[in-house]
């Protein structure tokens, strides 16, 4: 359990701050242990008319994390950010190929709101627009209702000072992110 607690601990501090949670397994976890958890938090009555998303991710990592939208399931042509813990950076970018680091978008639309590093625990809070109307951004649509499909999340990690290849230190999921119900499908 003391290995858990920098992520105890800051669940515990947070845990009014999300209104959902959810977790996406490793594509390497046999028993389904090693992932992502992500919590989220829609709102919809932004001062601006278009709402924000508010995200945190926890991973075992020393490194980096990356987080983002997924229109296809995987990570190619997938809108992400990227967190630096060496550099305490978030940067939004996106994916062309699955084989490649992602590429800084022009416009930077996450706003980084904390990042925890310690004891191997990377947990990143952000928050972003739900439609940033930025092309290189995937908006975050209303995906509540039996005909629009629930939202494609992927998350990746690593120990390095810089993002690279993550190998099976990956994940990915589906979640209706505006929906009150915790049901979950994955991928």
């Amino acid at each position: 359990a003391e290995e858990k607690l920098p992520y105890t601990s800051w669940l515990s501090a947070t845990s009014g701050r999300y209104s959902r949670h959810g977790f996406l397994p490793s594509s390497a976890s046999d028993d389904g242990s090693d992932g992502a958890a992500i919590f989220w938090t829609i709102d919809e009555d932004d001062s601006d008319g278009g709402g924000t998303a508010s995200f945190a991710i926890a991973v075992r990592a020393t490194g980096w994390v990356g987080f983002g939208l997924s229109e296809a399931g995987g990570m190619r042509g997938s809108d992400v950010a990227v967190y630096e813990a060496s550099a305490g950076t978030l940067t939004d970018g996106h994916v062309v190929d699955q084989r490649a680091a992602p590429i800084a978008d022009d416009c930077q639309s996450w706003d980084l709101v904390d990042a925890v590093d310690d004891a191997g625990w990377l947990i990143v809070e952000m928050t972003r627009a739900l439609d940033t109307y930025d092309p290189q951004d995937h908006p975050i649509r209303n995906d509540v209702g039996a005909t629009v499909p629930p939202t494609r999340l992927v998350a990746a990690w690593g120990d390095g000072d810089s993002v690279s290849y993550h190998g099976t230190n990956k994940a990915r999921g589906s979640y209706r992110l505006h929906s009150d119900s915790s049901v979950s499908e994955y991928d």
